[in-house]
């Protein structure tokens, strides 16, 4: 599915920057935008609700992990090497609480080239949401678009593909890898 999302994300960022016709550009960028709505619910194993309800304004704030230096003391030199290749925004969770996403920089990439072509492409440029739906009014919903891509992308098993069991499997992971205390500490 990961290698599927990011050959199709290449495709539709393509077709956005060349000289394609401005319906096919409009059909991209609403592609490449639940392209990139996927990737970020897997990459983090997120809640697909609250990502999906992100808006630029909170995308807007993102900035290279630990760019401030804030976590220096309880990170190794690989960990704070891996700080310089993703991308953090802070977002509201369930029950209004404040969690971390996580872009890495080709998913970072082509969500700027959406916020970036949105106003000329779209009618979303009034909309809030960094995901809108094609008539703006609302965000894409990240349940329909992981049910679709899992189907599209062929997976043996599209239904084991959703957010839910995603995050049950890295909870899973983490007993299975005994992790320490300052260790789910950086991993949460």
């Amino acid at each position: 599915m990961s290698e599927y999302l990011r050959h199709e994300a290449e495709r539709h960022a393509n077709t956005l920057q060349g000289s394609a016709s401005d319906c096919e550009k409009r059909q991209a960028w609403h592609k490449l935008s639940e392209i990139c709505l996927c990737q970020t619910i897997l990459f983090n194993r997120r809640r697909s609700g609250e990502v999906s309800k992100m808006t630029v304004e909170e995308y807007s704030k993102n900035k290279l992990t630990n760019d401030d230096g804030e976590l220096d003391g309880c990170l190794t030199k690989l960990e704070k090497d891996l700080c310089r290749y993703f991308y953090r925004t802070e977002i509201i969770a369930k029950r209004g609480r404040i969690a971390a996403v996580l872009f890495p920089r080709q998913v970072k990439e082509n969500i700027d080239l959406l916020v970036r072509s949105r106003n000329s492409l779209t009618n979303c440029f009034n909309s809030k949401y960094l995901f809108p739906t094609i008539s703006a009014s609302s965000h894409i919903r990240g349940t329909d678009v992981l049910r679709s891509i899992a189907i599209d992308c062929g997976a043996e098993h599209p239904e084991r593909l959703r957010s839910t069991k995603l995050r049950k499997h890295i909870a899973t992971m983490t007993q299975l890898f005994n992790l320490s205390e300052n260790e789910l500490d950086i991993l949460a």
